[in-house]
């Protein structure tokens, strides 16, 4: 049979930014991955060091890589971003210019990708930390607990295709540590950007539409979340990468202990500002999200996972991003489409989920004009309180049992 079909590409984008001591590392270690259709595309973001000059002895000779130079630094983010135009496979793995693969990593995800019993839009293995002298720190950073009844075997006993460079044995050891977690857990359970591959379709629904400045940030951050709440997420318990960390590591400075959160205040503030990026771009993505998830009234759902969903707002406060006015011009535009699709009940209890009673009445003053207006806004102010009324009185029965 795999004499009739081919196996998919794999594009890795690789940022890199003042990485000269690590990037051959990184470089390596795809030219030895045991997965050979890949191409790779290294995004030199501005350095200031000798990375140019590296990179280019390290990828001399080898027409699999490309590199992609950019004047300024314009952040790991928007770098990823600015590399999406010139990668052509249906896979895309995102390998920072510190970290590196272990030789089954592309196999690996492959396989899951072609044989997954639910397919999901990306799969995430466990990873190692070394250090910048490739000492090992931690064996493997597990997020989840396989013995959660929510996550489930995602692999078949007997799979249609093996991928090149699995053997039924390696199978066999991927099968026991996969798993399928679902579209509504919410919370953080899969590994860093570098432990990642993607499918390609819904990265292109969900980039950014903005043409001016996009924040610093992470492609996990971004994508990862909302790539979750539509598909859920397949993850491996096998470490197939290593993270590493150094006194320049822009997100984990320190090893990961439980209990303890790992990042930097500076990362998290970052990290905010690209979140209100995404929320923005899903709202104005509206009509296609609505009509890609299955069924479509999931959107608000997926909209409030989104929303919830952020380790760095434990750091930085609960503001929603809804406070923000370039988000509430964005969606008294989408308002109209909301009703329109989903009625005029549902869309004001769905967003009352997500933003105070305040904010949505702005949202309806900047959507409609003159006595609509009025109507919409005194209708909204009549559910709330109602709302409030009945939660009032829930509490009175219950101080009185």
């Amino acid at each position: 049979m795999k004499d009739l079909i081919t196996e998919p590409l794999v594009s890795i984008v690789m940022v890199n930014w003042n990485y000269q001591q690590f990037v051959t590392q990184a470089i390596d270690s795809v030219k030895h991955q045991t997965y050979t259709r890949w191409e790779c595309v290294v995004v030199d973001n501005g350095s200031s060091d000798q990375s140019i000059e590296v990179i280019a002895r390290a990828i001399e000779g080898d027409n699999r890589f490309r590199l992609l130079r950019l004047e300024n630094n314009i952040g790991h983010f928007a770098g990823a971003m600015a590399a999406l135009k010139h990668i052509t496979g249906c896979l895309v793995a995102f390998l920072d210019a510190d970290d590196y693969y272990f030789p089954q990593f592309l196999s690996s995800h492959v396989q899951v990708h072609i044989s997954a019993i639910k397919p999901t839009a990306f799969t995430s293995s466990n990873t190692v930390m070394v250090d910048s002298d490739n000492t090992l720190i931690s064996g493997g950073l597990q997020q989840f607990d396989a013995k959660d009844e929510r996550f489930r075997k995602n692999l078949p006993k007997h799979p249609l295709l093996l991928a090149s460079g699995v053997t039924p044995e390696y199978y066999d050891r991927l099968r026991n540590g996969t798993y399928f977690g679902g579209e509504d857990l919410g919370y953080w359970y899969w590994q860093h950007g570098s432990s990642n591959v993607l499918r390609r379709e819904l990265l292109d629904i969900l980039k950014p539409t903005t043409e001016g400045e996009i924040p610093f940030g992470g492609v996990d951050t971004y994508f990862l979340i909302p790539l979750s709440a539509i598909t859920g997420a397949t993850v491996m318990d096998v470490s197939l990468s290593a993270y590493r960390l150094h006194e320049t590591n822009d997100w984990g400075r320190m090893p990961l202990f439980n209990g303890i959160l790992a990042g930097n205040l500076d990362a998290y503030a970052r990290n905010k500002l690209l979140k209100r990026l995404l929320i923005t771009t899903l709202i104005e993505k509206a009509e296609i999200l609505s009509a890609t998830i299955n069924p479509s009234y999931r959107y608000f759902r997926f909209l409030e996972i989104v929303f919830h969903h952020s380790g760095e707002t434990v750091l930085l406060g609960r503001e929603s991003p809804f406070s923000s006015d370039p988000i509430i011009d964005t969606l008294s535009k989408k308002m109209p489409f909301f009703v329109e699709t989903f009625g005029m009940g549902s869309v004001f209890q769905e967003f009352r989920k997500m933003m105070p009673h305040e904010t949505l009445c702005r949202v309806i003053s900047r959507t409609y004009e003159g006595r609509k207006r009025w109507r919409v806004l005194f209708s909204v102010w009549k559910k709330e309180y109602i709302s409030r009324l009945k939660a009032a009185g829930r509490r009175i029965l219950f101080f009185r049992r």
